[in-house]
């Protein structure tokens, strides 16, 4: 879909208080957005069109799935189609540096908190992944904010759909094990403490989260060469060498 989208009437409010947050939904290895990405960036450029927000906050660096590092990141991908939809590049926000629901919510929630005036935040993620990116959100940002859920379509088939719901109820209940108990003051602190992706110190990880990425297909052993060992550097850093990831790859 490019070109104009149809605006509906009737919501031509401009809200100065309120930012959409879009979170991607994948990008291809050769930087092109997928389905649902781009499902997520029509969704969110009506939004705007109607008046509901004053600007977009594009999430999304790539899945740690990438064995290797895509042309673009999620957020760039969103941003470019955003544009040939119509939306104004000055209305656009980038966060380049998640790789899965709990970044992008720990990246844009340090955006967020910079935005003067910003108390409510239209969070739109595809249907299925709307409530663990929704409980997730509201765990990092508190009080402060009210987010409100506007879903984006699916493009997966009646089965296909069925499966990425049961599937996200399991990592909603998941998030819901290890963040609970955690106010939005705390929340970076707790994620540090329980990713690995965005952690330093492999053994404040919990089992069943090493247990997620073993099923992932990803090795302890991976992962934390790839992400929380800093002599090797991260993945976008010119010291994680090709061979460095290979090795990680075949252990």
């Amino acid at each position: 879909m490019t070109g104009k989208l149809l605006v509906r009437k009737g919501r031509t409010q401009y809200r100065s208080n309120t930012i959409i947050v879009a979170l991607g939904k994948e990008i291809s290895q050769d930087g092109s957005l997928t389905c649902e990405s781009k499902k997520i960036v029509e969704h969110s450029v009506l939004l705007f069109k109607e008046g509901s927000a004053k600007a977009i906050l594009f999430s999304g660096g790539w899945s740690f799935k990438h064995r290797r590092k895509p042309k673009s990141t999620e957020s760039e991908g969103m941003k470019r189609y955003a544009i040939s939809l119509g939306l104004p590049a000055s209305a656009i926000i980038t966060e380049k540096r998640s790789m899965d629901t709990i970044g992008n919510a720990l990246y844009s929630s340090r955006i967020i908190n910079k935005m003067r005036g910003t108390r409510r935040i239209l969070l739109v993620a595809v249907t299925y992944h709307m409530p663990r990116a929704s409980y997730i959100f509201k765990k990092a940002l508190g009080g402060r904010y009210v987010v409100v859920e506007s879903p984006s379509e699916s493009c997966l088939g009646k089965s296909e759909l069925e499966k990425a719901r049961r599937k996200e109820a399991k990592s909603l209940a998941l998030a819901v094990s290890l963040y609970k108990n955690v106010k939005s003051s705390g929340f970076e602190a707790a994620v540090k403490r329980n990713h690995p992706l965005y952690g330093t110190d492999p053994s404040t990880i919990p089992p069943q989260i090493w247990g997620y990425f073993v099923k992932a297909g990803f090795s302890k052993k991976y992962v934390i060469s790839r992400y929380m060992d800093k002599r090797r550097g991260h993945p976008k850093s010119k010291n994680f060498s090709i061979a460095a990831r290979k090795r990680s790859a075949n252990n």
